[in-house]
């Protein structure tokens, strides 16, 4: 057989092969593609669906008052192609029936449905009131070295002028006072024999200068004269310091005698220092607060419960004495602390009374009440609806409020923002909405 026969039936029986294989090929694609299309539109399918969900879940979530918009709907096969298509946002609420949903309503026993209604927020608040008197005066005591034995008068009592408001005994006695008496006298003996001493020098020196003639020995006897009455000028200082000792041990003589600290004003004793027996009692302390009692307001601890406001109008209710009703009044704060700068802040606020009734006692309990807050055409829910999810974040730690809203027999949790004062009413400032029914589960 020729080369090129050879060559030629070579040549036939690879292109009988492949004219036979090219079917089974073209069939196992064409099934391959079947296939590809299958799982492609399963996987569309499933998109579209998942997209809708989400679409009807963005709804759900602008129908409970949710603040966060789902975006306009976009074209889902052109999404889904282009693969720009993020997941949807999930739902801020569970179902609140199931037992292991929620530890605060793991019963899942709902008391109650209330709705979410449109009002006035009016937060009323109460707080004590004590009497501060501005006509004060301050009985001080004037002696050092003393100790305390006991008061005279009691707070509330009226004095006078020269009552006795308590009594004292003196760390030192009468051997001391005497001690001292003598010291102080011979140092007045030995001053009064000194002076004389220099003084009688000056005046020899005088006379003999009038004796002489020479002119060298004038000149040094006024030199000498001079220097002698400087010297007494000096001596001349202690006179001062021994006048001071005669002046203080006299003070102690009298206050041994008396032993009482006396008072300097007429009024009712306001308030008595907590001296008790052997304390010690320094001069300037403060011993007695009295005054006449004619000028006051009334004083409410601002920071730990007042929260006043300036310029409004207060209600104060004074107990009446045993078997008589409560006197009640009006006032006005006329200082609170939240007016005044960080530095000059004070801790109370002060409230001016108008038209006071006869005869109140204010020696007995005062309240003072008030409105701390006014809010007009608010969302209100109940107190007893809101529920608290404690969080930390590093040291710090806060409470997220939350509630259930009740739709189709199933309860949502859904996250809300409100304004707390702790009434039974809350302001709702955030993720509800008026007519919206709120589940109150069981304590």
């Amino acid at each position: 057989m020729s080369k090129s026969r050879k060559y030629f039936r070579i040549f036939g029986c690879v292109c009988l092969l492949i004219a036979f294989m090219l079917p089974i090929a073209s069939c196992g694609t064409k099934d391959n593609n079947a296939q590809s299309e299958e799982k492609i539109s399963k996987f569309a399918n499933d998109k579209i669906a998942n997209n809708k969900m989400a679409n009807n879940k963005s709804v759900n979530n602008d129908r409970y008052g949710n603040n966060e918009q789902s975006g306009e709907n976009e074209d889902i096969e052109t999404s889904f192609v282009t693969g720009l298509e993020e997941e949807s946002e999930f739902l801020l609420y569970t179902d609140a029936l199931k037992k292991d949903n929620s530890e605060e309503t793991a019963s899942g026993d709902i008391e109650s449905v209330i709705e979410v209604t449109r009002g006035d927020y009016s937060h009323k608040m109460n707080a004590l009131g004590e009497v501060h008197y501005l006509d004060t005066y301050y009985q001080t005591v004037d002696v050092n070295d003393a100790k305390f034995i006991k008061y005279k008068v009691e707070e509330g009592d009226k004095v006078k002028k020269g009552d006795v408001i308590m009594t004292y005994s003196l760390d030192y006695g009468e051997e001391e006072l005497a001690a001292k008496e003598q010291d102080v006298t011979q140092k007045e003996k030995d001053y009064s024999a000194g002076l004389h001493t220099r003084q009688a020098e000056i005046n020899q020196a005088e006379h003999e200068l009038k004796q002489l003639t020479d002119k060298d020995e004038i000149t040094i006897k006024k030199l000498e004269i001079k220097k002698l009455k400087l010297v007494l000028k000096e001596y001349s200082k202690y006179k001062k310091d021994i006048e001071e000792e005669r002046k203080e041990l006299e003070k102690q003589k009298k206050e041994s005698k008396n032993k009482v600290v006396l008072s300097d004003y007429d009024g009712y004793i306001i308030s008595l220092d907590n001296y008790i027996k052997g304390d010690a009692i320094f001069a300037g302390s403060v011993a007695a607060v009295i005054s006449p009692k004619k000028e006051y307001y009334v004083r409410v601890d601002d920071v730990s419960e007042g929260k006043l406001r300036y310029n409004s109008e207060v209600t104060i209710e004074v107990e009446g004495n045993p078997g008589e009703a409560d006197v009640s009044m009006k006032g006005k704060v006329i200082s609170a602390s939240n007016i005044l700068s960080t530095d000059n802040r004070q801790q109370y606020a002060y409230v001016k009374i108008i038209n006071e009734p006869d005869n109140v006692n204010w020696e007995n309990n005062i309240k003072i009440s008030y409105t701390n807050k006014e809010l007009k055409d608010v969302l209100l829910i109940n107190e007893e609806a809101v529920l608290y999810e404690t969080a930390s974040e590093g040291n710090e730690m806060s409470r997220n409020p939350y509630v259930y809203i009740y739709e189709n027999n199933r309860a949502y949790k859904r996250y809300i923002d409100i304004f707390d004062e702790g009434g039974d009413k809350l302001v709702v400032l955030q993720g509800l909405a008026e007519g919206q029914k709120v589940a109150v589960y069981k304590k």
